[in-house]
């Protein structure tokens, strides 16, 4: 039966054999394949493929894009707290594109808490926003003071200005969940510029916020390069009690050497301490988290924070 016998479909098909879709396309190593298949965000294609499950090409995939921006922001001099297991939200690494005025929202296996808003899903913006639940605030590029009208309540403002994640650098949005003795810790890892912002060496503007299922309405903001030192930002978070009343917590709005390198800022939206929340500035060493040392650093935790959380 010739059909089986000499059906060279099953005996020499190279693309079963040699599978060079993964070992030997060159577009691997410069990501330029992920804007040919819109995958990325949904991985509807990767459905019509048998071969993903035997290869785990979604595993492995992203540990090569993770590994890939790390090593260029490394290499271009830019200090990099570098989540150990980052997955991207938004990242030109993936595409090589820039994003501005853009917004994800991701479910996740845990409660975030900010005031009276409670969501097991989150939106961020490349504008240095994190707002809980799916909403609409990718166009909100101009900061205003809090309470502000034009955000959602449960929002909070790491770092509220007009910024992009641009098309150099691997800059974008990236988080991570972290298992902390028997708790859960959600990491959001801003790495954005200013919007227009084309010179060979742009500035930076990395920030991490972190929330820990321990602490209902806690939220904490690190700044790894400060941007323009909070000149034209807003930074605090706002939201509504039970009565949904208008409630806010401000630490910056548009005064500049407020924000540093090493700067920690503790959020407290619970209202035991006041009736509209509560903040602390501290330090931290932000040397001591190199490339894929987030969040356990490489200092003891006395030499890695000073001063005490609330």
């Amino acid at each position: 039966f010739k059909y089986i016998n000499e059906f060279k479909y099953i005996n020499e098909f190279k693309y079963i054999n040699e599978f060079k879709y993964i070992n030997e396309f060159k577009y691997i190593n410069e990501f330029k394949y992920i804007n040919d298949f819109n995958y990325v965000n949904e991985f509807n294609y990767i459905d019509d493929f048998n071969y993903v499950n035997e290869f785990n090409y979604i595993d492995e995939l992203r540990v090569v894009v993770v590994n890939y921006y790390i090593s260029v922001f490394s290499s271009c001099g830019y200090k990099l707290s570098g989540h150990a297991n980052p997955t991207p939200i938004i990242s030109n690494a993936v595409d090589n594109s820039e994003y501005d005025d853009y917004s994800e929202t991701v479910t996740i296996p845990m409660q975030v808490q900010l005031y009276e808003q409670i969501q097991t899903s989150f939106t961020v913006s490349t504008n240095g926003l994190f707002s809980l639940g799916a909403q609409s605030i990718a166009a909100d590029a101009d900061n205003y003071a809090l309470y502000a009208p034009a955000l959602p309540p449960g929002t909070a403002c790491p770092y509220w200005e007009d910024l992009v994640a641009g098309d150099s650098f691997q800059q974008g949005i990236y988080y991570q969940i972290d298992h902390i003795a028997s708790s859960l810790q959600l990491s959001v890892e801003y790495i954005l510029t200013s919007y227009g912002d084309n010179s060979p060496t742009p500035n930076i503007y990395q920030f991490i916020v972190t929330y820990n299922v321990n602490a209902p309405g806690q939220m904490q903001f690190y700044y790894f390069t400060p941007g323009d030192g909070g000149l034209n930002a807003t930074i605090g978070i706002q939201g509504t009690d039970r009565s949904m009343n208008q409630q806010q917590v401000q630490y910056d709005y548009d005064t500049g050497g407020t924000i540093n390198a090493g700067q920690k800022l503790l959020f407290d939206t619970s209202l035991n301490d006041s009736p509209s929340g509560s903040f602390l500035s501290r330090t931290f060493q932000f040397d001591c988290f190199p490339p894929g040392s987030w969040p356990n650093g490489t200092c003891n935790n006395e030499a890695r924070i000073q001063g005490s959380d609330f």
